[in-house]
């Protein structure tokens, strides 16, 4: 069942390139935006009564990314052994620390 979107009260930022969050890629493309929340992706030129932000003509619009890769246990470490390079502090600050129990 599709649903009738009011564009009355978004916003828009078109781009050349818009990437989705499943890989899509819609070249020109934007997303429609309300209160903060996307409410509209699509391919081609948002309608004219849509306030839009336009990006250059190799613009490309895609989801923020996500570090994936995070070190939390050594949080903890933190300002242990700042003074050093990072191989004496892996060997002389973080090794002595972990092995001391943090």
């Amino acid at each position: 069942m599709a649903t009738e979107v009011d564009f009355r009260s978004m916003d828009a930022i078109a781009a050349a390139h818009v990437i989705t969050r499943s890989g899509v890629v819609l070249s020109p493309g934007w997303v429609g935006f309300e209160d903060g929340r996307i409410r509209e992706v699509a391919e081609g030129s948002p309608p004219a009564e849509l306030e839009t932000h336009r990006g250059g003509p190799h613009s490309v619009l895609m989801p923020g990314l996500v570090n994936a890769h995070a070190h939390l246990a050594l949080g903890g470490l933190r300002h242990v052994a700042d003074d050093l390079s990072f191989v004496d502090w892996i060997l002389s600050g973080l090794m002595p620390a972990i092995e001391a129990g943090g």
